[in-house]
């Protein structure tokens, strides 16, 4: 079996957005994960110098990633995101 090629999904300039991202996509059990994330939480300067939080998906799982991340977000009877 060859092995799946990891890609970079996306870039986020703060850790809370790029969780909820991961977040999602866990939800749809797609594996993923953050790099980056604890050095830009110390020194947001290094954001500029690496763009961002990284967000790796499998390439095969590219498609179906950014379709979940671009839905937009379920609310509920109270018009609250859920």
């Amino acid at each position: 079996m060859a092995e799946d090629k990891i890609i970079i999904l996306a870039s986020y300039h703060n850790s809370a957005e790029a969780n909820i991202a991961r977040g999602v996509l866990e939800q749809h059990e797609i594996l993923c994960f953050l790099s980056n994330e604890n050095y830009s939480e110390l020194n947001p300067f290094f954001n500029i110098l690496t763009g961002g939080i990284k967000l790796h998906v499998f390439e095969k799982d590219k498609e179906i990633a950014e379709m979940i991340l671009s839905l937009p977000p379920i609310k509920d009877e109270n018009n609250s995101e859920v």
